[in-house]
């Protein structure tokens, strides 16, 4: 449920050791998701990928971004641990351990009652039952906590491993640089200058795990040690033990690419100690308070649908006279510029109180557009129609409306790069894909559509190619400010 509430655009499966204790979890989270409905948008989100409960056997091919791991096997009630482990204990068990274990895109959590020192090898023959006893030995150091002081951090088994094979390429790398949570797991050191860095490495251990909040583990980490200087590559554990070689050399990639594009922070400055306020607005809904001290046109407002007055004078809507129909039109767009022609047309038919409307009105109100396009009444982009001076957009937020009212199609291009820019203004460095997410719900939407995906990755080609956005290794930057306001 925590999962739910603070990361529902991550997927998530959970995998049981055992079939009873998989129906365990479910029931109990049935009775979870009873009590709190709040978090069912996630439970039925991830179509492609939705949540899973299953047993260690059955969880084949199902890769999610995060998977839970309930180990299930515990001490007895005289305290004594068996070294029965079910599944694990049968040929093949490591194989199907390191297939769990693999199915974690981003980050694999354990649940257990037992550490890496309660498994007494000399007590099983099971290669399953010391793949697991090694795992708890990886999951415990990689977990420690992250207040250690500067330079005497201890260094995961992760960390040595990737450090051991960069040097084996020819790197220098330094462990624990740096003080408090500013402080770096691995630091490639600049071979032109001993005194910079090329590159920070950080991993899903010991600094990552050890951070308080969410957020502060996803991006607000990252974004700080950038904010010193550095060049940050993340490195996650599931997908260094499913292919060391494969995450090797795209780390030896990583740091040419940083030495091709000039130095890294001295090591004075990679060392010092930095506040982390004014770091906050990561996640959607902190957005708005991250906007809240910028200009009026920066911020997200509320979608106001337009009300006019129809005055049919006793006649059907499509013998009023043009210029009547105009000035319908007009006043739609001054309110809900840029809206859709469409959606301009049923403002007007619903004002003259009608449900919906005939070819012929909707060829009257038609005709009415172009007449006001021809006066210079109002701008046509596409299916959209601006008013008349109108720059920039400004971004709508549309949940209050109602479902027949909300459609990604009916949004203005313009619109969606809009939101993705103030997305990334408020968390200063974005990835492009959680910048994308970001501004679908900024606009109101709880997920985004493939239809909608693909509107905004050309929103974010276009904000790049125009310079308002642009790269800054696998992050989306805000550019020098524009004067270019929302009209």
């Amino acid at each position: 449920m925590e999962h739910a509430r603070s990361h529902p655009e991550l997927t998530l499966g959970v995998a049981a050791f055992g079939l009873p204790q998989a129906e365990a979890i479910r029931q109990e989270l049935e009775v979870l998701r009873h009590g709190d409905p709040s978090c069912e948008e996630f439970f039925a989100s991830h179509d492609k990928e939705p949540f899973f409960v299953k047993n260690l056997e059955n969880v084949q091919g199902d890769e999610r971004d995060v998977i839970f791991i309930s180990i299930g096997y515990g001490r007895a009630a005289d305290g004594t641990v068996s070294m029965n482990f079910g599944p694990l204990n049968q040929q093949g068990g490591e194989r199907r351990l390191n297939v769990l274990i693999t199915r974690a895109r981003r980050r694999c959590e354990v649940f257990s009652n037992l550490r890496a020192d309660d498994i007494d090898l000399s007590r099983t023959q099971a290669r399953g039952v010391a793949a697991l006893k090694s795992f708890l030995q990886y999951a415990e150091a990689g977990t420690g906590s992250a207040r250690a002081g500067a330079g005497d951090r201890p260094a995961s088994i992760l960390s040595k491993l990737v450090a051991e094979g960069l040097r084996g390429l020819g790197y220098e790398v330094r462990h624990g640089v740096g003080s408090g949570q500013t402080g770096v797991e691995l630091a490639v050191v600049d071979p032109r200058r001993s005194d910079r860095y090329l590159l920070a490495i950080e991993t899903d251990g010991d600094v990552y795990a050890g951070a308080r909040w969410a957020r502060d583990r996803e991006r607000l980490r990252t974004q700080v040690l950038e904010s010193l200087g550095w060049k940050v590559y993340r490195l996650w554990s599931a997908e260094w033990f499913k292919d060391p070689q494969r995450e090797l050399e795209r780390i030896a990639r990583a740091i040419e690419e940083a030495k091709n594009e000039g130095d890294g922070p001295e090591q004075s400055t990679g060392c010092r100690k930095a506040s982390t306020e004014g770091h906050g607005a990561l996640h959607v809904q902190n957005v708005s308070s991250a906007l809240a001290g910028t200009a009026d046109e920066d911020k997200p407002c509320s979608y106001r649908l337009a009300r006019i007055d129809v005055n049919m004078a006793g006649r059907p809507l499509h013998e009023m006279p043009v210029d009547r129909l105009v000035e319908y039109v007009v006043q739609v767009v001054e309110q809900e510029s840029p809206v859709h022609r469409s959606d301009a047309v049923s403002r007007i038919v619903h004002a003259a109180g009608m449900k919906r409307a005939g070819e012929v009105t909707v060829g009257a109100i038609e005709k009415a557009i172009a007449k006001a396009q021809g006066d210079g009444l109002l701008v046509v982009r596409g299916e959209f129609l601006w008013r008349p001076g109108m720059k920039m957009p400004p971004v709508r937020d549309r949940r209050a409306l109602a479902a027949s009212r909300r459609c990604f199609e009916r949004i203005a291009p313009e619109e969606i790069a809009r939101a993705v820019e103030l997305v990334v203004r408020a968390g200063a460095a974005v990835p492009p894909d959680e910048a994308v997410t970001a501004a679908c719900r900024m606009l109101g939407f709880s997920r985004p559509t493939d239809d909608y995906r693909k509107a905004a990755g050309a929103a974010v080609d276009t904000l790049l190619a125009s310079g308002r956005l642009r790269k800054h290794g696998h992050f989306l930057v805000a550019a020098e400010r524009r004067t270019a306001k929302a009209g």
